[in-house]
């Protein structure tokens, strides 16, 4: 008996053009699955094929249709005016901006005309400033008693009526 002969390798051109179908398989029923309709309270989104184009693996030569989708979102009439206003303001507010930002293009293009401000003093002026206080005064005298009554302000609780021992 002779030795057994080893099985013949898979060809690559072959295992690629396998592995690539399925690949192409896997993506559009995943692309099929992933596109749910959706109904909320605010509209609808709703996914159609609309198209396919061909893909050509590079390697085999072999041809594939993938599916194209589109998707709609239709909005229901209080979505609808929600979106408009909001379109509205924005546009608005865009003109807003348009028209100040070519006003301080204008003011910072032109130059600075002092005539008619007031006259400006001298430096040396400006080095008489006090000197910063660091401490504090000594303050008035501290409050003994309330007010006219003569009551006076309790300072310590000693006793055991004194709201009790822990205070």
């Amino acid at each position: 008996m002779g030795k057994p002969s080893a099985p013949q390798p898979p060809n690559p051109i072959t295992t690629a053009a396998a592995q690539t179908s399925t690949n192409v398989q896997s993506a559009v029923a995943n692309a099929f699955l992933n596109n749910v309709n959706q109904n909320t309270p605010y509209g609808s989104l709703m996914y159609n094929q609309s198209g396919s184009y061909g893909w050509t693996d590079p390697t085999t030569g072999q041809t594939y249709n993938i599916p194209t989708f589109t998707a709609t979102q239709t909005m229901t009439p209080q979505g609808q005016a929600i979106l408009g206003q909001t379109q509205a303001t924005e546009y608005n507010l865009a003109g807003m901006a348009n028209a100040q930002s070519q006003k301080i293009a204008s003011l910072l293009s032109s130059g600075i005309n002092l005539s008619g401000a007031p006259e400006a003093g001298s430096a040396t002026g400006m080095m008489n400033v006090p000197a910063a206080q660091t401490s504090y005064g000594s303050g008035g005298p501290i409050q003994m008693s309330l007010g006219p009554t003569g009551m006076p302000i309790t300072q310590t609780y000693a006793g055991p009526n004194d709201f009790g021992m822990d205070a």
